[in-house]
């Protein structure tokens, strides 16, 4: 008798999923945003098995009590892959914060070392397939042993940033380092160490980045010395370095090319050298036919340079791009950008006829040029450019005054009418092309107090670039360095209430990270209803525990979420909204003549006469209409009010950033903490700018007297 297709599945002794090695390998394509949100809440066998994939990233900070980081860190630190150190002014090498430091490392450390000697000894029984009652694999209740999940772990990443005496101080954490896959390390000042040492105990490094903002001597010998055992050196074995970029250093090219004949898996290299240290070794044309001689060596990206020293020409950019020539992303310096380097830059993939290839870009330093080549390149997924100092107003399509956006061009040409915009001529300016554009690190010119310039940045990043996962914006280093004679006014020039249009990056939806440059907090006055909608409409408003972060924050502040998410606060929150928008009333019906006016130079016109004269179509036109104005950031307020509106389960379904993880607002760490908590230290922020206002000074309880105001 032959049994029915139905009776042949319910006897299927397991199911395709049931097989550990197939998942494992599925799991192995997924993100780790994914499997941190959604595959380890599935079962106990899914969580067991991606526990070595959850990324869980710790921030020490020196300018915290050492109580307070011995009550945050001591259980945080044994569980951690990535270590994020940040130093402020005290050094690494000395201090009773660091000792304490080096003493938990040691002892997370030594207990890793114990638990493999343990799992060598006597490997555990395979936890995934095993179950209770002696059902096969996917039947019946899991019994996953879970005590793995409780065991040290071994540093993967490890960040050490700002007042970082990397010469004295690394050294002491090398006993550490040795299952680090990356490594990053960015410092303020000169110094100096050899990379022998590095290299001879990380021997696991995938990624190697060191960037100072003076200069760091990378001493030689770099290779490690190894002895044979007839007593001759033997060399090293090959280092499964995927990505190396040294930034601001000085180094000997000899060590570094006998070093990269030992990195086989090499994709990556980028350094950038000081004019003022560099030597007759450091040669640019050598250095590209050593690469070239190394048939094993496949770089997806090569940059070599000179800061502040002489300008690369289009021979030099041609020499790196036959190094790698199929490559997709480049770096450059800001100085060299020109049309004759530009070409490269510009030059169609297998020259045909579509578009050129770029999908990364860097640019080192200040370049007049960006604006124009960020209009040229469709396909762009990355740009970094923190020292652009991008014009606003050049973001400002419909402007009514002249502006110069420089073009492009052969030096020898005469400039073009096309690279003055004149409105009242009917040009306009072109916009960018990375409308795929995934991560956007740009500084933008100073606009002093006219918070129509933060309208316009923030509204033309979330309507040309809607794709955006990793956004920092910057401020100039000029207006960092004088930011103390500007007035209290300027310090916050990039304005983060109603009126600024902060809101409008709510129509990211793809946001991961958020980045706005350090500005001095003092003087700032923020009203809470401005900020308080990003405490309840990201990811991190699930519980803490499926995000696997952890953040230094005062017991003080990590109350105040709570309070900003309460059901009474939002409602609080929608009153305010509401009357601070009604005074906007005047200004909107001014600006509903303006939108008008600007839709109204699209008439008679075809798709393809505007794609030519605006480098975008009638959409995207159509959007930033309104960009600067107030309509827009009204409309956006409408809909964080309507969602206030709605009961909270309902506003789990609406929430503007579903993916958001880290914010960092006024920072000069990057790190980052979740929405609930940035925006309480800004409140906090605000509230005590108000009260020294006020005439307050602030008590050693806490609380605030007059007295300074009576004159006691």
């Amino acid at each position: 008798m032959v049994s029915s297709p139905q009776h042949t599945r319910q006897q299927s002794p397991f199911r395709i999923l049931d097989i550990p090695e197939l998942l494992d390998h599925i799991f192995a394509h997924i993100d780790e945003t994914t499997i941190r949100r959604t595959v380890i809440r599935v079962c106990r066998q899914w969580l067991s098995m991606n526990r070595d994939r959850i990324v869980r990233e710790v921030l020490w900070d020196s300018g915290l009590p050492l109580e307070v980081l011995k009550h945050k860190m001591r259980t945080r630190i044994p569980r951690a892959t990535h270590l994020y150190y940040f130093f402020r002014r005290t050094g690494l090498q000395r201090g009773e914060k660091v000792d304490w430091l080096l003493d938990v490392l040691k002892q997370t450390h030594d207990e890793h070392q114990e638990h493999q000697q343990r799992l060598v000894q006597g490997p555990p029984e395979n936890n995934i397939s095993k179950t209770k009652n002696g059902a096969p694999p996917g039947k019946g209740i899991s019994a996953i042993d879970i005590t793995q999940d409780l065991a040290p772990r071994p540093l993967r990443e490890m960040t050490l940033q700002e007042y970082v005496e990397i010469g004295m101080g690394v050294p002491r954490f090398l006993p550490y380092m040795a299952s680090l896959t990356r490594l990053t390390i960015h410092q303020v000042w000169d110094s100096g160490f050899r990379m022998s040492q590095l290299l001879e105990t990380c021997t696991q490094l995938e990624h190697l980045y060191i960037e100072s903002l003076w200069t760091i001597n990378l001493l030689g010998p770099w290779l490690p010395q190894r002895v044979s055992a007839i007593g001759s050196l033997s060399p090293p074995p090959p280092f499964p370095l995927k990505s190396l970029k040294l930034i601001h250093v000085q180094l000997p090219q000899p060590c570094l090319e006998k070093f990269l004949a030992s990195t086989p898996y090499l994709q990556e290299l980028k350094i950038v050298l000081r004019d003022h240290v560099v030597t007759d070794d450091n040669d640019l044309t050598r250095l590209c036919q050593h690469l070239q001689l190394l048939p094993a060596l496949k770089l997806r990206s090569f940059h070599f340079s000179i800061e502040a020293g002489p300008q690369l020409t289009y021979d030099d950019y041609a020499r790196m791009m036959d190094v790698c020539p199929q490559s997709t992303e480049w770096t450059v310096q800001g100085s060299d950008l020109s049309f004759d380097t530009s070409r490269l830059l510009l030059k169609p993939f297998n020259n045909r006829s579509d578009a050129n290839r770029i999908t990364a870009l860097e640019v080192l330093g200040h370049s007049i040029y960006l604006h124009d080549l960020l209009c040229q390149l469709p396909h762009l997924l990355s740009v970094k450019a923190v020292a652009s100092n991008i014009p606003y107003e050049n973001l400002d399509v419909y402007s009514s005054f002249r502006r110069m956006a420089p073009t492009l061009q052969p030096a020898s040409a005469q400039p073009r009418p096309s690279s003055t915009y004149d409105p009242f001529r009917g040009d306009s300016i072109r916009v960018w092309a990375c409308r795929g554009l995934q991560t956007c690190h740009l500084s933008f010119s100073e606009g002093g107090q006219d918070q129509r310039a933060s309208r316009i940045v923030y509204g033309y990043l979330s309507q040309v670039c809607p794709r955006l996962r990793d956004l920092k914006i910057c401020f100039p280093s000029v207006f960092l360095e004088h930011r103390s004679a500007l007035g209290p006014g300027a310090k916050a020039s990039f304005f983060l209430n109603l009126e600024s249009g902060f809101c409008l990056l709510a129509r990211l939806k793809d946001l991961e990270r958020l980045w706005i440059d350090q500005v001095d907090l003092n003087g700032l006055l923020l009203e809470s209803c401005a900020i308080d909608w990003m405490a309840y409409s990201s990811s991190s408003s699930s519980p803490s525990s499926a995000s696997g972060s952890s953040f230094t924050s005062s017991s003080s502040v990590s109350a105040a979420p709570n309070q900003l998410s309460s059901w009474s606060h939002r409602k609080w929150s929608k009153r305010k909204r509401q009357a601070i928008t009604a005074k906007w009333q005047a200004d909107i019906d001014r600006d509903r003549s303006r939108i008008a006016n600007n839709v109204a130079r699209f008439e008679g016109m075809s798709p393809e006469e505007i794609r030519q004269k605006h480098d975008a179509d009638l959409g995207v036109m159509l959007q930033l209409s309104s960009c600067g104005m107030l309509t827009d950031v009204k409309s956006v307020i409408d809909n964080i009010i309507d969602r206030d509106s709605e009961w909270p389960q309902e506003q789990q379904k609406s929430s503007f950033w579903t993916r958001l993880d880290r914010v960092a607002i006024y920072r000069t760490c990057g790190f980052g903490a979740s929405p609930e908590v940035e925006v309480a230290r800004l409140m906090a922020a605000g509230a005590h700018a108000k009260k020294k206002a006020e005439g307050l000074v602030p008590r050693k309880d806490g609380q605030w007297s007059w007295r300074k105001l009576i004159g006691h």
